[in-house]
């Protein structure tokens, strides 16, 4: 294996060594074809180790079960059941997060931090 597949690898892997951190700084809702600014006050965090994203506001946190994968710098969770997607620029932090809801969806966008 080549220095730079060695390293790429490396940096791959060191990118889901622990837990990110993420601020919410934009929220979008779309729902009937529509879609708005909205409010955001949680606080997400992607646990690597537990392949568990928790979002958390005032009424506590929610857990959900995700499958992780890298393509490329970007660290992918996913939950099929719950139809819920966050990708985080490994980076520069950068993450965006869509979330379902019966018809509705969710958009976040921030950063993230180790």
């Amino acid at each position: 294996m080549s220095r730079l597949a060695l390293l790429l690898t490396a940096l791959a892997l060191s990118s889901t060594a622990s837990a990110w951190d993420c601020e919410v700084q934009s929220a979008v809702v779309c729902a009937d074809g529509k879609c708005g600014t909205a409010s955001s006050n949680i606080r997400i965090t992607l646990d690597t180790g537990k392949s568990t994203v928790f979002r958390c506001d005032s009424k506590g946190c929610d857990g959900i079960e995700v499958e992780m994968f890298t393509s490329g710098m970007m660290l992918n969770a996913v939950s099929g059941k719950s139809g819920y997607l966050i990708k985080i620029n490994t980076t520069d932090g950068t993450f965006i997060e869509v979330a379902t809801q019966v018809t509705a969806a969710y958009i976040k966008s921030g950063i993230c931090k180790k």
